[in-house]
Order: C-alpha cells, then sequence, then structure tokens
C-alpha cells in the first residue's frame, strides 16, 4: 500500500486521506498502547491507570495533538479506575492476586510482541519519508 501510495503520489494529496496515513495514525496509537501495556505490567497493584494512562499519553500521541485536545484527554484519562480494578473490569469479577498478576505479566508480553510490529511499521514510514503525513 505504501509503496502504491508514493508512486502514484497519493501521500502527497493532503486534500483526501490515504491509507499511509490511516495507518500512520493507527501506527502513532500503538504506540501509546505499548507503552501503557508495558508500564500497566509492571506498576504497583494500587497504581492508578489513570497516572499511567496520562503518562504513557504526555510521551506518545501529545504531540500530534493540539493543546485543547491534549487536556481533554488528560481530564478524561482521570477517569480510569486504580490497577486491579482495571483488571477486574477486564477480567469480568473479582480477582485474586495471582490472576491480576497473571493479566499484568501478559499486558508485558503483549507489549512486546507489539514492538515488534511497531518497529516494522516505522521503518517503512521512515524509508520512505511518511512519517510526518497531515
Amino acid at each position: 500500500m505504501i509503496e502504491y501510495e508514493c508512486c502514484n503520489e497519493i501521500t502527497a494529496d493532503t486534500s483526501r486521506p490515504s491509507g499511509s496515513r490511516t495507518l500512520l495514525r493507527l501506527h502513532r496509537s500503538l504506540e501509546f498502547v505499548m507503552s501503557f501495556m508495558s508500564d500497566f505490567s509492571t506498576a504497583d497493584c494500587n497504581a492508578k491507570s489513570s497516572s499511567i494512562a496520562q503518562k504513557c499519553y504526555n510521551e506518545t500521541l501529545s504531540k500530534y495533538h493540539p493543546w485543547l485536545i491534549r487536556k481533554g484527554a488528560n481530564i478524561a484519562m482521570y477517569t480510569l479506575p486504580a490497577r486491579q480494578q482495571f483488571i477486574e473490569r477486564v477480567y469480568g469479577g473479582p480477582c485474586d492476586k495471582a490472576t491480576v498478576e497473571h493479566y499484568g505479566k501478559m499486558m508485558g508480553d503483549i507489549a512486546n510482541i507489539s514492538k515488534k510490529i511497531y518497529e516494522e511499521t516505522h521503518k517503512l514510514y521512515e524509508a520512505n519519508n511518511l512519517l510526518n503525513l497531515p
């Protein structure tokens, strides 16, 4: 897709969206999700998932958003529950310590696998000078 769109100058036409531009937004989002899952997996049981999410957002996606969106995103993240409650909501009910640790480890594993996908996609965008699509 990237090769086709570059060869046909589709990415140069900023008046209409392209597959490369859409994939770039997903690529940026993956960086945030990866960072969140990685930090979340190693956090203390009583850690605030809102603090983890805000830190990860500020390190990743915030650089692509104007001030108003950044502030709105950070306010929205205040509604996230504590780590234990977050895992219980994903799990679908109360969890014992072993289950919480299991889900935490799984999130770390998923973040590590996602990193490979992120890096390969990033190389493609970098090689084609597409990291700054509007």
